[in-house]
């Protein structure tokens, strides 16, 4: 590899990197290529000689990722469900239908409206 390959390698990943900084903070797996990338490649002694505290640093940043996760997964079901709510308390009230007269129901994850007899 001749050495203008070379530098046009390093200047490709410097180019790449912000994106794949930002890419990587926005999934939230940011701390966990961190840990990764300073502990193979820059501190692969230390790692060596401290393996319990790497793994708990390890699960740690796989938690934090999950956990995050799922409460944006679950904030988003919410929101969904609101929406769709709202929506359909919208269409009683267009309908005709006032409060009392009718009540949401869900059925395989979509809202109904139900008659109250």
């Amino acid at each position: 590899m001749s050495a203008l390959q070379q530098i046009l390698i390093v200047l490709g990943i410097l180019a790449l990197l912000p994106a794949a900084i930002t890419i990587l903070w926005k999934i939230r797996l940011f701390p966990l290529a961190l840990y990764l990338v300073s502990t193979q490649l820059f501190f692969p002694k230390w790692a060596a000689a401290h393996t319990m505290l790497c793994m708990a640093l390890l699960i740690g940043c796989v938690l934090y990722a999950v956990a995050i996760w799922t409460v944006k997964i679950v904030r988003w079901r919410q929101s969904a469900h609101f929406s769709e709510n709202m929506m359909m308390e919208r269409y009683a009230q267009e309908i005709g239908l006032v409060p009392g007269q009718y009540r949401i129901s869900h059925k395989r994850g979509s809202p109904y409206l139900e008659y109250n007899d």
